[in-house]
């Protein structure tokens, strides 16, 4: 009995010592469907891509995620934050860069996407705000990348232009619209009337243009009001901003500077009647389709990404017929060129959104449906095909479709194959 007894115990160590040796062997060998590499940051637009992905997708594969700088988990989902201080681990069987190149040295990518790493495939999601991408971001995508994903279809002729080699695809940025397209449509307008602007005060944003435009249509009236907030600004365009305000004298103009939580954010939105953005560019340009998921009337500059707004039919546009050299101010460098609204015509946009608001309220249910598209409860499949296609298609073009990936790289369908064979 003693025997048997030693026998059992000796047996049941042996086991837990099994599976604590498998539990350390997965842990440090497992490899992921999908790791996604950025930073997360809920309350800026780049810093939410790699939280809202992983959001995304956590519940159909496995997902890991690797850190370029510092994150803030604040407002991130549970489960979101549970795999965000796991170790990373290997990488994925495919990779899905987040992070823009400014903050990343080549050294990093090349520590990261060493020859190890050869069997993932590394995707770069990846936008810019002008006509030509600098060469060390074109450097980066053709060596360290398999295939570059844009958010809109702007950009794919602008990073070929670059000399970007590698494939392009454009899969629409996903966004957590739930919150927005669940509100109540605003069924009358405030009063005072108000237009708002939740842009980063930097040049490109262009908020001098947008203060000069409100004050030529409406002066000082006290039945309407501009409200703006930028979460963050650099100091030359927040000083400019300040200055053009007094110079003109504008007693409807409020500007703050607060970084909102997720739900005050929403609530600010809500207190707008219009949201207005006349940005010298953009990459996708998130709020106009946040302000059209809440059903408001956006007016937005017609000029890179934004384009695809305008062309909704559901936006007024306002045209752009100048350029001029595109600065960088974190780069301070000069990287293709961006475009200069009408100020005139915008200010005839606000005056006619003011106007007539109550045709343009009808038309909130089809903003609302508009926007829904980007949400990722509806790109989700997009999204995943990305990690876990169907099938692999050669072709004589680039793009996703649910299930399908379409390429021009016999490379890519080659490590695609390779993986799904697997």
């Amino acid at each position: 009995m003693k025997k048997k007894a030693i026998f059992i115990l000796s047996s049941l160590f042996m086991i837990f010592g099994m599976i604590k040796g498998y539990k350390l062997y997965n842990k440090k060998y497992f490899k992921p469907d999908l790791t996604v590499i950025g930073f997360i940051e809920m309350f800026d637009g780049l810093g939410r891509q790699s939280a809202e992905i992983i959001s995304a997708l956590s519940d159909k594969v496995k997902v890991r995620f690797v850190p370029t700088r510092n994150s803030l988990l604040d407002d991130v989902p549970r489960s979101v934050r549970n795999i965000a201080k796991k170790p990373p681990g290997k990488l994925g069987n495919v990779v899905i860069y987040e992070d823009c190149f400014y903050n990343t040295s080549s050294d990093f990518l090349k520590r990261k996407f060493s020859d190890t790493s050869q069997s993932s495939i590394k995707f770069a999601y990846t936008m810019f705000e002008s006509t030509k991408i600098p060469k060390f971001w074109v450097d980066n995508l053709n060596t360290y990348f398999d295939a570059a994903i844009v958010p809109d279809k702007y950009y794919v002729t602008v990073y070929e232009n670059s000399g970007v080699t590698i494939p392009i695809f454009c899969v629409p940025l996903g966004l957590n619209l739930k919150d927005f397209l669940t509100k109540p449509i605003k069924k009358k307008a405030n009063s005072p009337f108000v237009f708002g602007c939740f842009s980063t005060c930097i040049e490109r944003k262009n908020h001098v243009d947008l203060v000069r435009a409100f004050h030529n249509a409406f002066e000082n009236s006290e039945d309407v009001t501009l409200y703006i907030n930028c979460k963050s600004y650099s100091q030359k365009p927040f000083d400019a901003l300040q200055k053009e305000i007094q110079a003109i004298g504008a007693k409807n103009i409020t500007v703050t500077t607060k970084c909102f939580s997720k739900t005050e954010y929403l609530q600010e939105f809500t207190k707008l009647d219009c949201y207005v953005s006349l940005s010298k560019a953009e990459g996708f340009s998130i709020q106009p389709r946040e302000a059209m998921a809440l059903g408001l009337p956006v007016i937005v500059s017609d000029n890179t990404a934004q384009t695809t707004i305008c062309d909704s039919g559901l936006a007024l546009r306002v045209s752009c017929p100048s350029k001029e050299p595109a600065f960088y101010e974190t780069l301070n460098e000069v990287h293709g060129e961006r475009y200069n609204i009408d100020i005139k015509e915008a200010s005839k946009a606000m005056k006619e959104i003011y106007s007539n608001y109550a045709f343009y309220n009808s038309l909130s249910e089809k903003r609302r449906l508009w926007a829904s598209y980007y949400d990722y409860s509806q790109l989700k499949e997009l999204y995943q095909t990305v990690v876990q296609p169907y099938q692999v298609v050669l072709s004589d073009e680039n793009k996703v479709e649910n299930g399908t990936i379409y390429t021009t790289s016999t490379l890519l369908k080659v490590k695609y194959d390779q993986l799904i064979k697997n």
